[in-house]
């Protein structure tokens, strides 16, 4: 790796308290700490690690517990030190709102998510400025595939069934089915879906997939792009949607698609909610396309359908989650610092037209 130079980086207080303990934080790197902007206050976690870690004196905002809505252009302090910010380390809390900030970075180059959807960043403002922008894509791929693995056997080798009889204490041989020979579509060929298809592969499925320009990927029998993929949909017995969200892909599982499944087949989404119509997916579960859905997603409002259907399998965003989740978005989020000080490529780099 090249000499490294020296850059303010400006990076989130949540961001801090969820990787702090994790971080190995380069010395060239100076930070500046942005308040979380619909924040309710610092905790005793995020000081610990601020006298921990920070490089750069920063006494203004560090020293005091705000339990208000900080407003980070009126303070002067904080202002002078993000003009002066060539790059951003944010997650999922930080959007839109946040376009007046980045127009006071006139040195702003690069805007790393710790995350791996970016729909929640301005992008037509980061393609007017020709800002770079990074997420961890890629870095969960294997825990998520791996989840969904085994959505596909908790249904199909019926272990939720399996578990309610015996507390009911009523012992009863269950058939299930097998694994080899079914199909499996998959709504996404990037690194989960390939992950995906390289699990399912070695337990003897059939795996067809769709992306944005029915582009052949390996490990798939066939790929299709969204507007001829209605014979893949067709022949599916299992769909696993692991699609961002884009313009493109808003609601892009609707109606006609779950019409097309043949009945008794299975839905599963690690993708973005709010690419599956979820009153489309609701009508399929009624008729039987699909039989069953297991949604790992933000929670439902209590008077959501989804809340207690017998036939949805509910999870809270832990497709992701493995005992090294954490360490390594961090992981990969240092290196990618590494990489911006010494002048290299980023990784995990997003297409700013296409928002993945």
């Amino acid at each position: 790796m090249k000499e490294q130079k020296t850059a303010v980086i400006a990076i989130t207080e949540r961001l801090f308290e969820d990787l702090g303990t994790k971080w190995s934080w380069p010395e060239q790197a100076k930070s500046v700490i942005l308040p979380n902007i619909n924040a309710a206050g610092r905790t005793n976690k995020f000081g610990a690690f601020v006298s921990q870690f920070i490089r750069h004196p920063f006494s203004a905002i560090a020293g005091k517990i705000q339990n208000s809505k900080i407003n980070l252009l009126q303070n002067r302090t904080l202002n002078a030190e993000i003009h002066s910010a060539e790059a951003i380390l944010v997650d999922s809390g930080w959007g839109q709102e946040a376009a007046d900030l980045i127009d006071a970075m006139p040195l702003l180059r690069w805007i790393h998510v710790v995350k791996t959807g970016v729909d929640h960043i301005p992008l037509d403002l980061l393609r007017k400025r020709s800002i770079m922008l990074t997420s961890i894509k890629g870095v969960h791929a294997q825990a998520v595939a791996e989840f969904a693995m085994g959505l596909i056997y908790c249904r199909l080798k019926r272990f939720i069934e399996h578990e309610y009889l015996m507390r009911q204490n009523h012992w009863k041989t269950i058939w299930s089915q097998g694994l080899a020979g079914k199909t499996l579509l998959i709504l996404g060929t990037g690194e989960i879906g390939q992950k995906l298809a390289q699990l399912a592969c070695g337990n003897g499925l059939l795996v067809t997939g769709v992306n944005r320009n029915g582009r052949q990927v390996n490990g798939f029998v066939k790929v299709q792009s969204p507007g001829t993929m209605a014979k893949l949909w067709a022949e599916a017995d299992v769909v696993v949607n692991c699609l961002p969200l884009t313009s493109e892909t808003q609601e892009i599982i609707a109606k006609r698609e779950f019409s097309l499944l043949k009945t008794g087949a299975i839905f599963i989404n690690v993708g973005r909610d709010e690419t599956v119509d979820s009153k489309a997916l609701l009508s399929g579960l009624a008729a039987g396309k699909p039989e069953w859905a297991a949604l790992d997603i933000a929670p439902p409002s209590s008077t959501h359908p989804y809340r207690n259907h017998s036939q949805v399998l509910l999870t809270h965003y832990c497709a992701y989650t493995s005992e090294y989740a954490k360490t390594h978005q961090a992981k990969a989020t240092i290196d990618n610092v590494k990489a911006f000080l010494a002048g290299e490529k980023l990784s995990g780099l997003v297409d700013l037209e296409s928002g993945y």
